[in-house]
C-alpha cells in the first residue's frame, strides 16, 4: 500500500513537472500577440510601450467609443485606450496601478463612468484575459492576489487553462492603441428584451474610486470623468438615475474635477449611431471622438499645455 501511494505521488508529480513548461510556453505566446484583444492592451503595458500623455480607462464603452487616433490628431497627443470589457470601477484602477509599473505615468486622464461602475466585484472579466500573467510579480501585487480564483488555478501550472475554450480562439480585429470599434448595425430585438437597470452602488468601490482621485492629483495628474453616450431609451430606464447623478456631481465638486455628460447628447437619440443600448458602432465613435475632442480642448486647454 506505502508503495502504492508512492506511486501515485510521483506519477502526479511527473504529471506537474510535464505541465510547467507547456504552461510556460502558452503564457509566453499569448504575451506575444499584438492583433488579440483580450491581451494586447496588456502586452503594450508590459512592455513599456504605453508612455501616453492621456489614457482612457473604463469599461466597454470606453474602448468602443474612444478613438485614440483621432484624439492624436485633433488634440496633439498621445493617447492610449485602456478601456476593458465588462469590469467595473475596482478593477479598471487596478488595471492603471500597473500600467504606471512600467511606463511613465499620464498627464491626462479620462474616466468613463456609467450606472455600472461603482459596483464592487471581484470576480475579473473575461477572467481568461490574465491568465498569460499569473507569473508576473506586478499582476499579483495589484491583481490576482485579491482575484477569487482557486488555489489550483494560481498555482497548479495549465490548470487555470482547462474548460476555457474561448482561450484558444484569438478575438481579432484591428486595434489602435488599445481602441477597436464595433461594425454592427443596431439590434432592435436587443433593446426591446432589455429590462430597466439600476444605478449599482457599493461603497468599496467609492473607497478605492476616491483615493485613486487623490493619488492622481498628488501626482499632478489631469482627471475628467466622463458619461459617454448611450442610447436615451436607455438611460430613460436607469432606477436611480438621479442618485446617480447626485453622487457624481458631489465627487465634482469636492475634487474639482470636470463632468463631460453625453446622455442627452443628439447622438444618443439616433440608433444609427449605435449597435446596442450601450455601444456606438463605428460610424457613430468617431463621430462622437471628434465632438468630444473639441469639447475636451474647451475644458483643458490642450493648446496652451
Amino acid at each position: 500500500m506505502k508503495k502504492f501511494i508512492i506511486d501515485i505521488v510521483i506519477f502526479f508529480a511527473l504529471i506537474i513537472v510535464a505541465a510547467i513548461p507547456v504552461d510556460l510556453a502558452i503564457s509566453a505566446h499569448k504575451r506575444s500577440v499584438t492583433d488579440d484583444l483580450r491581451y494586447s492592451q496588456w502586452n503594450d503595458m508590459f512592455s513599456g510601450n504605453v508612455n501616453a500623455d492621456m489614457i482612457i480607462m473604463g469599461a466597454s464603452r470606453a474602448r468602443m467609443h474612444l478613438d485614440t487616433e483621432i484624439l492624436d490628431s485633433m488634440l496633439g497627443v498621445n493617447s492610449y485606450n485602456l478601456g476593458m470589457d465588462g469590469t467595473w470601477l475596482n478593477y479598471q484602477i487596478k488595471k492603471y496601478d500597473v500600467l504606471c509599473e512600467y511606463n511613465v505615468k499620464p498627464k491626462v486622464v479620462v474616466q468613463c463612468i456609467s450606472y455600472g461602475s461603482l459596483k464592487y466585484d471581484d470576480d475579473w472579466y473575461p477572467v481568461e484575459t490574465i491568465f498569460p500573467y499569473f507569473t508576473n510579480r506586478v499582476m499579483w501585487k495589484h491583481i490576482i492576489r485579491e482575484t477569487n480564483h482557486n488555489y489550483f488555478q494560481k498555482f497548479l501550472p495549465c490548470y487555470r487553462y482547462l474548460n476555457y475554450a474561448r482561450f484558444a480562439r484569438p478575438m481579432k480585429g484591428v486595434i489602435h492603441k488599445g481602441y477597436l470599434p464595433s461594425d454592427a448595425s443596431w439590434s432592435v430585438e436587443g433593446f426591446t428584451k432589455k429590462d430597466s437597470t439600476d444605478f449599482l452602488y457599493d461603497e468599496r468601490t467609492t473607497v478605492v474610486f476616491e483615493d485613486y482621485i487623490r493619488r492622481l492629483q498628488h501626482d499632478g495628474i489631469k482627471m475628467v470623468l466622463l458619461f459617454p453616450p448611450q442610447y436615451i431609451g436607455l438611460t430613460q430606464r436607469i432606477a436611480g438615475l438621479d442618485r446617480m447623478y447626485k453622487y457624481y456631481d458631489s465627487i465634482s465638486a469636492v475634487y474639482n474635477i470636470p463632468i463631460m455628460d453625453y446622455h442627452y447628447d443628439s447622438i444618443s437619440y439616433d440608433t444609427q449611431y449605435f449597435c446596442e443600448p450601450t455601444h456606438l458602432n463605428g460610424t457613430g465613435a468617431e463621430l462622437f471622438t471628434r465632438k468630444f475632442a473639441i469639447d475636451l480642448d474647451s475644458v483643458l486647454n490642450f493648446a496652451r499645455n
